[in-house]
């Protein structure tokens, strides 16, 4: 917000503080499913540790997914408000469609 500032001749003018903190928009970030191992191409969505609407962190656990040769748990690059969940427990995902937007 502009703040009254002081010039030499000691008029008020106002201005922007060079030390203003300005919010930066985030954009919604699209989190695909990554390649889980060689020669995979698709994974079962088991269960969801998140919904929309949850903050998550980096690192953070938000789904297991099944492939013919094991059970991972796939956690969050990002972090921020989980805004849209693209499938549900017992959908199918293709390697490199997005599981959540962030």
């Amino acid at each position: 917000s502009p703040s009254l500032w002081l010039s030499s001749n000691g008029v008020g003018e106002a201005r922007q503080s060079p030390f203003a903190v300005q919010r930066r928009h985030k954009s919604i970030v699209p989190f695909p499913l990554a390649q889980t191992g060689e020669g995979i191409a698709e994974c079962e969505v088991v269960r969801w540790f998140i919904k929309e609407g949850d903050t998550v962190e980096k690192f953070q656990p938000i789904c297991e997914v099944q492939s013919d040769k094991a059970n991972i748990e796939i956690t969050s690059r990002h972090e921020g408000v989980i805004k849209t969940v693209c499938f549900k427990p017992g959908d199918i995902a293709e390697v490199g469609k997005t599981l959540v937007e962030i």
